[in-house]
């Protein structure tokens, strides 16, 4: 009986957002999860709802491996709606992360 109920109820609170990916140097590889997509710069598509958090994971040859979690604040709701940024909110404008790679040292 709560499952039917907590799935009816989730979209009213959920929104979907969009965030740009940039990375120093460019064409790292994006991985949300496990889940590969694509190459940065990409911009990707999210429904968020609030404690909800995901991996962000970066990789490319001869750089570290960036691994970030990506999470949508509850008090960040609140002052997207008072300060009318509903274009945020409901995913119209992306909103970017830039992740400067760290070169690996050569070992040899």
């Amino acid at each position: 009986m709560k499952l039917p109920f907590f799935l009816f109820i989730l979209p009213l609170f959920s929104c979907r957002h969009r965030v740009r990916v940039v990375s120093d140097p460019v064409g790292a590889k994006i991985f949300v999860g496990e889940r590969y997509v694509g190459i940065s710069p990409q911009e990707i598509t999210q429904v968020w709802w609030p404690g909800k958090s995901e991996t962000l994971r970066l990789e490319i040859a001869g750089y570290h491996t960036i691994n970030k979690t990506l999470v949508y604040p509850f008090f960040n709701l609140g002052e997207d709606l008072i300060f009318f940024r509903y274009d945020r909110i409901f995913g119209f404008k992306a909103t970017q992360k830039r992740f400067y790679m760290i070169k690996e040292d050569d070992k040899r």
